[in-house]
């Protein structure tokens, strides 16, 4: 996910290594039951980013779970019954008890690092994605310690687990083919200008690769299909040079592209982009949950206020219930 703040931000380089705070700051008990987390990402240099959770069980919405939580939260990932909360401008992961946020600790990076994306490759090891720095770090998921780093010899920012591979895209134009198993750079190969996020197509054997394009000479972004194996382009989308694409949230055989102008449907299987009027204002990051058919979508309005996640129905087509959250929700996790 390309990140917009309130004003232009420069992140620096830097390198992991591990330890474990003790608990602190403000924590709360939270109900157990179907629940979703949501990372609210706040703004750069603020330290205020915060995590929220509404339990669908009881129809109740917690605030600040954790506080203080960190600078610019960047991902969230419930693995092996912890979260795990990507913090990129304060140099660490959170790791957090989904029961009780006064159960938790501290995975950090050198000052000056930004881990980006967490991705679980095995029932005891997770990536991490570095944006600013040359290496992916390898995470023991038990005791959440770093045991050592990939050199990739460039900053990474999605990173995805398919077909046995990892695949990462660059600050260098290239989409990075990953060993998860020997921990080892197997494959590198220009993709296009400026590659984002990654999501996986499972059904049709692809990535589903956004580039934002050049900024000058100004291009056009696009929105790539490849094949994981040859790393080859098989088809393409041409996107405007106008918007900006802040996340793409797949959802079955079509993904919602969220845009500085509003929502578009990208159609996996015929690979055409539509409009739809359910959606009526842009939104910032978002998460679909496949079990009851519900698409959660966070706004972000100045980075500066808090902002609200709209919750749609798909079956239906209808707006269910809006929910009023922290600074600029992004990324959601369920705990079921």
């Amino acid at each position: 996910m390309k990140k917009y703040f309130a004003f232009i931000l420069f992140l620096s380089l830097g390198l992991v290594s591990c330890e474990s705070t003790t608990d602190g700051g403000d924590t709360k008990t939270i109900s157990k039951g179907d629940r979703i987390f949501i990372l609210n990402q706040g703004n750069f240099n603020s330290s205020n980013s915060s995590l929220d959770v509404l339990n669908n069980t009881n129809d109740t919405l917690t605030r600040d779970l954790l506080k203080p939580l960190g600078d610019v939260g960047n991902d969230l990932q419930y693995i092996n019954g912890k979260l795990y909360a990507v913090l990129d401008n304060s140099a660490k992961i959170e790791v957090i008890n989904p029961d009780s946020s006064a159960v938790h600790h501290s995975i950090s990076f050198p000052s000056g690092s930004a881990p980006w994306k967490i991705l679980p490759i095995s029932a005891t090891e997770a990536l991490v994605s570095e944006n600013y720095t040359n290496e992916i770090a390898v995470v023991n998921l038990t005791t959440d310690v770093i045991t050592k780093t990939i050199n990739v010899n460039v900053g990474q920012n999605s990173i995805v687990l398919m077909g046995g591979n990892v695949f990462a895209t660059t600050g260098s134009n290239e989409l990075l083919k990953i060993d998860p198993v020997s921990k080892t750079l197997s494959t590198r190969k220009y993709i296009g200008e400026g590659p984002q996020q990654i999501i996986v197509d499972t059904p049709r054997g692809v990535l589903v690769i956004q580039t934002s394009g050049n900024y000058s000479p100004k291009t056009a972004g696009k929105i790539l299909f490849v094949n994981p194996t040859t790393m080859a382009v098989v088809d393409s989308i041409v996107l405007d040079t106008v918007s900006f694409v802040y996340q793409i949230v797949p959802a079955g055989n079509k993904a919602y592209m969220l845009l500085s102008s509003g929502v578009k449907v990208i159609d996996l299987v015929s690979h055409t982009v539509t409009t739809d009027g359910l959606f009526t204002h842009p939104y910032y990051g978002g998460y679909f949950d496949a079990i009851k058919n519900l698409l959660y979508l966070g706004t972000a309005v100045d980075f500066t206020h808090n902002d609200v996640v709209d919750i749609f129905n798909i079956s239906t087509h209808s707006l269910k219930k809006t929910i009023n959250c922290g600074i600029a929700p992004a990324f959601f996790a369920v705990v079921r």
